[in-house]
């Protein structure tokens, strides 16, 4: 188990003194980067191995947001391989040790040159399984969403763009949390989960649209599209 030690910052916090969602993903992305780097797979690692990470999803429970000012420690491990995934998990807890957050992600390892999957191995990977997992929930799959009729359209810029040289995984957060709080019932909802599957890369320019549901039995559903094209590059569900 990794751990690292955060104070919400003003920036990183919105108008209701709230840790914003997209942070929260910042944090576990240069959290995994980190871990991983002293596991021997991290970013300069695998490039000199011609290979490279990506997220495939991530399903986060949330039982309290921190706020502007609090001190917070995020938790990471790795929790082992599943066929071509790798499992990682993250815990946020308060200076009292209750838990706010927990959340899992599904990673997998690409060739640089093909952008194929690699199977791995257990003994090649060995180290990636530091602990079991115990959480009670676990990233899955997501279904095609369909007769999403609202459309929110975003083009991407260059702040949005990330060194791999497409759009960050927070920043698709960002977006979702944009639409949701333009919107009257995310004033009197709050977030218990939400997953986020990521299906294709988008890059600089590309036209997003991003169609989503009303309320549907507490859920608001949502599915990313490139403009003028047939390319899903997202999937999420929100359950409020």
């Amino acid at each position: 188990m990794y751990e690292k030690n955060y104070t919400v910052t003003s920036y990183e916090s919105n108008n209701k003194l709230q840790l914003k969602l997209n942070c929260l993903f910042q944090w576990f992305t240069e959290i995994s980067w980190e871990h991983a780097k002293i596991l021997g797979v991290g970013f300069e690692e695998m490039n000199n191995s011609k290979v490279f990470w990506v997220l495939i999803g991530v399903k986060v429970k949330i039982n309290k947001l921190p706020k502007w000012q609090d001190k917070v420690t995020l938790q990471t491990a790795p929790t082992g391989i599943n066929g071509l995934y790798f499992s990682r998990e993250f815990i946020l807890i308060d200076e009292d040790k209750n838990v706010l957050v927990e959340a899992d992600s599904k990673w997998l390892i690409i060739d640089k040159n093909t952008l194929r999957t690699i199977k791995p191995t257990e003994d090649e990977y060995k180290n990636l399984k530091i602990k079991s997992k115990n959480l009670d929930i676990e990233f899955k799959r997501m279904h095609l969403q369909t007769g999403l009729t609202n459309i929110y359209k975003e083009t991407v810029q260059y702040t949005d763009i990330d060194l791999h040289n497409h759009v960050n995984n927070a920043v698709y957060v960002r977006w979702i949390e944009n639409i949701l709080n333009n919107s009257s019932y995310f004033l009197k909802s709050k977030i218990i989960i939400f997953s986020i599957q990521f299906l294709k890369e988008v890059m600089q320019n590309d036209n997003v649209l991003l169609c989503y549901s009303d309320i549907i039995d507490n859920k608001i559903f949502f599915e990313a599209i490139i403009e003028n094209s047939d390319i899903h590059c997202i999937r999420a569900e929100i359950e409020l």
